[in-house]
């Protein structure tokens, strides 16, 4: 039997998102494209229709209120470059900017792609998760929005139906002295993740931790939020014992797998490490000193 090839025999450029979204639900086989980072590598031959959204009015990044809104098509090398996000505590998307591929796959890769193709070991959702961001989706019945971390179900497989269309991520608003960072582990620069670490910490006048969020990438088949050592962290000093304690907390949480990259013993390993290093990054930002 002849191989399959990866042979569309459309390919459509809406300039609306309703527009858009009628061209997704008409044909079961037509696919979203914007930067074709993930769909031209990957050359799925049960891909039809390419419907590029690349003409749609989704390409920004601008401050609401005191809220970040991010559209699904701006590029992660807009996001690198914007000073929205070389300031606390939203340098922990910047962080993860600069360790994403090569900078022509910057150029090229959105972010509403990045978050849609649900691998557990994509960069931006660990710090979005993080900062408890938003996305909103449009569909033929209107717009929804919901926190990111509800997008996952599982590898590969989102919350959100298959002509629906993520359309902004909103990152709200952050209390005063929050800090973030994002630390990832990979075999060259360029590579994916074997284990990535995302942190939110608040820090009270007297050095407690407030709000404190925890989340790991390529340790699961969503992005993992270490629930046990973000409660273990909250109302603590951060300190090296607390910061140490907090790894082996979340490392405990992780359910990885093994693959060609790294071992279940690896990962799990590695996951306590990159959150040590990722709380520590952020306590250094905040200028206070480890108690």
């Amino acid at each position: 039997m002849s191989q399959q090839l990866f042979r569309p025999i459309g390919y459509h450029r809406p300039r609306t998102v309703r527009e858009a979204i009628v061209l997704l639900k008409r044909s079961p086989r037509a696919r979203p494209i914007c930067g074709g980072t993930d769909v031209m590598v990957e050359r799925d031959p049960k891909i039809k229709e390419l419907v590029d959204l690349g003409r749609l009015p989704l390409d920004y990044i601008k401050k609401v209120k005191g809220a970040v809104l991010i559209g699904a098509t701006a590029t992660i090398r807009k996001i690198e470059l914007s000073p929205i996000f070389r300031e606390d505590p939203l340098r922990s998307l910047h962080d993860a900017t600069c360790d994403f591929g090569t900078i022509q796959v910057r150029n090229m890769a959105s972010i509403g792609g990045n978050l849609c193709n649900g691998i557990p070991s994509a960069d931006m959702p660990p710090s979005l998760v993080a900062l408890e961001a938003q996305v909103t989706v449009a569909g033929s019945r209107g717009h929804r929005t919901f926190p990111l971390e509800k997008l996952y179900r599982n590898v590969r497989k989102l919350s959100i139906k298959r002509e629906e269309i993520l359309t902004e991520i909103r990152i709200p608003k952050q209390e005063p002295k929050t800090y973030a960072a994002y630390v990832k582990l990979v075999r060259s620069q360029v590579d994916i993740a074997l284990v990535s670490a995302a942190v939110r910490i608040t820090l009270s006048e007297n050095g407690k931790t407030r709000y404190p969020r925890i989340v790991l990438g390529a340790v699961a088949p969503t992005p993992l939020r270490a629930g046990e050592a973000e409660d273990f962290l909250c109302g603590r000093e951060m300190n090296e014992v607390s910061i140490k304690e907090a790894g082996e907390r979340a490392s405990r949480q992780t359910c990885p797998i093994s693959d060609v990259r790294a071992t279940v013993e690896y990962r799990k390993a590695m996951s306590g490490v990159l959150v040590e290093r990722a709380l520590r990054t952020a306590v250094k930002r905040s200028g206070r000193a480890f108690g």
